[in-house]
């Protein structure tokens, strides 16, 4: 595509009682040449955008259980370049990065930005079990191979220059996942 505007909006989540689940996306060898694009979630509230896009994605897929787990999409090999990239992965933070750019592999990212969405006060209020906020920015960061498995994003040869992370504590204990134990009989 050259120079397309594109609005999309997502199809509400799979109902859980039901079971129903839809058909995921599924887009090959996509190829996007200065495109502006912005993803919403079914609520109208967005998810996700770009303006200045050019990008090469082979084996591109969105589904619904990437959504469920944050992460917006799957690949298998990419190529990009764009500004002003927003995402929203749920109501307490929002990721800006001012841009992206790919070359052999590697990728360059300037003034990366995670913002609380909630002052420190109205985020003890609303989540008053959760321990902590951050807020993480970074002027410029290089890394090669991004991996994206469930809620997490693994790269490799990272390098950040001067980030500053703040970590706001509520005073809340974290609670650690219980450890289910079996007794074996012998």
């Amino acid at each position: 595509m050259a120079k397309p505007n594109l609005n999309v909006i997502l199809a509400k989540p799979v109902d859980r009682k039901t079971g129903k689940k839809r058909n995921p996306f599924l887009f090959e060898n996509i190829r996007i040449n200065d495109g502006s694009i912005a993803i919403f979630r079914d609520t109208k509230q967005k998810f996700l955008s770009v303006q200045q896009l050019n990008l090469f994605v082979e084996n591109l897929q969105m589904t619904e259980e990437s959504l469920e787990n944050k992460l917006p999409v799957v690949f298998d090999r990419y190529s990009i370049k764009g500004k002003s990239f927003f995402f929203r992965p749920d109501q307490v933070y929002a990721i800006t990065i001012r841009s992206i750019n790919t070359e052999n592999g590697q990728m360059s990212v300037e003034n990366f930005k995670l913002n609380p969405l909630l002052s420190f006060s109205q985020f003890k209020n609303f989540y008053p079990k959760k321990p902590q906020l951050f807020e993480f920015t970074i002027p410029k960061m290089e890394f090669k191979d991004v991996v994206l498995n469930k809620n997490k994003a693994s790269l490799t040869n990272a390098e950040f220059q001067n980030p500053v992370l703040t970590v706001y504590n509520t005073g809340v204990k974290a609670k650690k996942p219980r450890k289910n134990r079996t007794l074996k009989s012998i």
